[in-house]
């Protein structure tokens, strides 16, 4: 049975002392979520997908709510970071980034680690694609 979360806003401290990091206090329910960002299960896997494309005014929160795992605050955080993106079609460019991470995860992933979470995988996301790619087979010298 899905159940609709109640989001309550969160105290960051930064360093300069204590501001009020607001996420959204609106209902977002589970199934709303998954109808366009994708598995509630996966949030905090989501919230690792787009660390290299975040903010750094948002690292703070990004940091927090993954030591929290408040998959309904996660949730919130995610719709806003894509709504403030691309305020006109959000949804559209969550699926779009997702496509990019796909292609990260077969270029740099193997069975036990995906791409997004390998240094070349984090620097593909925050950087692009190379521009230049070296072939080495491995000769046991390297």
């Amino acid at each position: 049975e899905r159940q609709e979360v109640l989001l309550t806003p969160i105290w960051i401290q930064p360093a300069g002392g204590a501001v009020e990091g607001q996420l959204p206090s609106d209902r977002m329910a589970r199934v709303q979520f998954e109808r366009f960002w994708g598995e509630w299960d996966q949030c905090v896997d989501y919230l690792g997908m787009i660390a290299p494309i975040v903010e750094f005014k948002d690292r703070r929160i990004l940091m927090q709510l993954k030591e929290m795992q408040d998959t309904a605050r996660i949730a919130a955080f995610l719709s806003n970071f894509w709504t403030d993106r691309s305020p006109e079609n959000p949804a559209t460019a969550w699926r779009e980034y997702l496509l990019v991470v796909e292609e990260v995860n077969r270029a740099y992933g193997s069975r036990t680690l995906p791409g997004w979470k390998t240094h070349m995988g984090r620097v593909f996301l925050q950087y692009g694609a190379p521009s230049l790619v070296e072939e080495r087979p491995f000769d046991g010298k390297n």
